[in-house]
């Protein structure tokens, strides 16, 4: 599926070098069109790496201030928040929150933590080092981005309706946030490394269960409403990419 999904890109990206805009920049603009070719090479870190670094950094900043305060603070969006939020609240039982609750600690900063450490130990035993940075950014950047995007916004969390209190503010979700950013390069690594196609498919049915099901049991606790889940994984998601990118960069530049 991971292998797939980047061929497609490769493909993606050599159609957009053929086509017929970047045939024209050629002939009329010959030392621009050098300039986008290459932010999508591989060979070289000021090439895709850095096309990477710049969007995901784009999306953080877009997510993290004005727009996003003004869809927010939208009344659309805080009736659907508020309504999500008590729906959940009047069909939720005690003994399965108290499930929910216990399962949605695979995504708190201490088993993260753990599990990051864990991570890196077998990236470093096993030499796989090309894993090992691009691992331990995406899991430091998205909780750089969780620290600041609750500082900036400052937004309560759903306190009437919580199953527990949150002493933190509310978006972006960090539970959602880096369940992406550390189990998707989680699932991205154990991809990268098996020959089965039903092995895969299966990693990576499981790695999208796990994630949808932290942000809905966010939702379902009502410590978090839908709009901070959605943009916790957004968050998580432009870590990801960064991270992959990184990889793959580094990967083909040794093979070339």
């Amino acid at each position: 599926m991971i292998d797939r999904l980047i061929a497609w890109l490769y493909r993606l990206r050599d159609r957009i070098l053929t086509s017929r805009g970047i045939k024209w920049l050629e002939r009329n603009y010959p030392q621009f069109e050098k300039f986008l070719l290459d932010r999508f090479s591989v060979l070289h870190f000021g090439g895709l790496p850095l096309t990477a670094l710049v969007t995901a950094l784009g999306l953080n900043i877009l997510l993290l201030f004005k727009f996003t305060e003004k869809v927010m603070n939208s009344k659309t969006v805080t009736a659907i928040d508020t309504g999500i939020a008590r729906y959940f609240f009047s069909i939720r039982s005690d003994g399965f929150a108290r499930l929910v609750f216990n399962f949605t600690q695979v995504g708190n900063e201490f088993f993260i933590a753990g599990l990051t450490i864990v991570l890196a130990v077998y990236c470093i035993f096993r030499k796989m080092y090309v894993y090992l940075i691009p691992l331990l950014f995406t899991v430091l950047g998205s909780g750089l981005t969780i620290t600041a995007g609750k500082n900036v916004f400052k937004k309560n969390r759903p306190d009437e309706f919580a199953f527990y209190s949150e002493h933190s503010f509310s978006f972006p979700s960090g539970h959602s946030t880096i369940a992406v950013a550390l189990y998707g390069f989680l699932a991205y690594l154990l991809i990268r490394h098996q020959t089965n196609r039903a092995t895969r498919t299966a990693i990576f049915l499981s790695c999208i269960s796990l994630i949808g099901a932290i942000g809905l049991s966010r939702i379902y606790l009502c410590v978090h409403y839908l709009s901070d889940v959605i943009g916790g994984y957004l968050l998580g998601f432009a870590w990801l990419i960064l991270a992959v990118t990184f990889v793959e960069w580094n990967l083909r530049k040794v093979k070339n």
